[in-house]
């Protein structure tokens, strides 16, 4: 069994996003999940068996203006 629960995101004044906010809460959120499932997947493959639960934050239900990046990412 894996659990994700990945760690926070900045948050981010809506003036203050750019392209590297945006990157950044994707590979705090998200990427950290991909990596993680990818390291066990073959595993859970040979065994033919197995399960993933991936938790999230509320910012991926319930946008909010300063943290837009997470929430995305959370949504991802």
């Amino acid at each position: 069994m894996l659990v994700n629960s990945a760690g926070a995101a900045k948050r981010y004044l809506p003036e203050e996003l750019n392209e590297e906010a945006w990157h950044a809460a994707m590979e705090a959120k998200y990427f950290t999940y991909i990596h993680a499932m990818e390291a066990i997947l073959p595993a859970m493959v040979k065994r033919g068996q197995g399960v993933i639960v991936n938790i999230i934050g509320m910012g991926g239900k319930v946008a909010t203006p300063i943290h837009l990046p997470g929430g995305a990412a959370n949504s991802a």
